[in-house]
């Protein structure tokens, strides 16, 4: 929790994560799709997408994260993009 008003809290430990599965909710709402809709086109339990959907420190797989995307009418892509990365000189490279 934030210790001054202004302050924001430290974004979550799988911040990358935690923005695809707000992409993924998105995704599914403007379709106007039910958690039981992505369930039944993933052939899986409602529960399991609640669980993926609320990001309660459970981290689906890759698969999981394609078949989900696929039921939404998405493909999942992956970038890799280089993050400054600082050596034990202090120096970025």
């Amino acid at each position: 929790m934030p210790s001054k008003p202004n302050q924001r809290a430290d974004p979550p430990e799988d911040f990358p994560l935690h923005l695809l599965t707000r992409e993924l909710i998105h995704a599914r709402t403007k379709l106007g799709l039910t958690q039981e809709d992505v369930a039944r086109r993933m052939r899986t339990t409602r529960s399991a997408i609640t669980r993926l959907e609320g990001f309660s420190g459970h981290r689906p797989s890759f698969a999981t994260l394609e078949r989900y995307a696929a039921a939404v009418e998405c493909a999942l892509v992956v970038t890799l993009r280089r993050i400054p990365f600082e050596w034990e000189s202090g120096a970025p490279d």
